[in-house]
């Protein structure tokens, strides 16, 4: 809403089909119609550069990137070991230096049992406001864990710091299984900062508690965080017939 609210277009789904230099500026065509431009970013990732390894002589299977197991040894010859974009998979800086922790627990400290996973890797698109998940999407969460999951939402503008800050357009979305997170997305100023917090939590499979107990700075949109973990226990709290009773009771008999 706020990319749109700012005049830019944006178009789902759609795929390039030709690129041309006019006396108007540049022209990309798709199914959908024709969108010209003063300039033209690509950002579509890189090929991964194995080719003049010779990796069929070393017996090491291939297509686009090296076939590797959990372990990132490749399938075809365990002695080799693959990290980063050429074990395929996602793409990041952040996740070729996880890998390579891996490796070396494995290959050096004899570590073999290490194993990667990809539910608490993190990645931020770093548009204006920024947008950044960690763990699973909605969609994802409801195939799951069906009716176990609880969805909570908490806005940037019920945050003091982003008050002051006049950045109050964004929101967090927790995804909650059981008092623990599974998926987290926040779409907002510094969203790359505060979803480190969150892979923190769900790598280690912390209970929302964790979260909601940590004392954080005020004022600082991190708070943002643990209000979100906050919430999924205020109806559990002010909704709870035993919890409404006492407080009956007190308003009652105190002054």
């Amino acid at each position: 809403k706020r990319l749109r609210a700012e005049g830019i277009e944006i178009v789902e789904g759609a795929q390039a089909q030709s690129v041309a230099q006019t006396d108007d500026g540049i022209v990309v065509t798709t199914e959908g119609g024709s969108h010209t431009g003063s300039h033209l970013l690509v950002a579509v990732g890189r090929k991964v550069n194995i080719d003049k390894l010779d990796l069929d002589r070393g017996n090491v299977a291939h297509d686009r990137a090296v076939k590797v197991g959990a372990d990132l040894r490749s399938a075809s010859n365990r002695r080799v070991y693959a990290v980063g974009d050429a074990a395929g998979g996602l793409q990041f800086t952040h996740v070729a230096g996880y890998h390579a922790g891996i490796v070396v627990r494995a290959a050096v400290l004899g570590m073999s049992w290490s194993k990667t996973r990809g539910d608490h890797i993190p990645w931020v698109t770093y548009c204006d406001p920024e947008l950044a998940h960690v763990g699973l999407t909605e969609e994802q969460a409801r195939d799951e864990h069906g009716g176990n999951l609880e969805v909570i939402r908490f806005p940037y503008e019920e945050n003091d710091r982003a008050i002051a800050s006049g950045e109050t357009t964004g929101l967090i979305k927790l995804l909650a299984v059981r008092g623990r997170p599974v998926g987290v997305t926040i779409a907002g100023a510094h969203a790359g900062e505060l979803i480190g917090m969150w892979a923190m939590a769900i790598a280690n499979r912390q209970k929302l508690t964790a979260m909601a107990n940590t004392v954080l700075p005020y004022p600082t949109l991190s708070e943002i965080n643990k209000r979100a973990a906050g919430a999924y226990f205020s109806p559990r709290l002010f909704d709870n017939p035993k919890v409404r009773t006492i407080v009956g009771i007190i308003q009652k008999y105190l002054p």
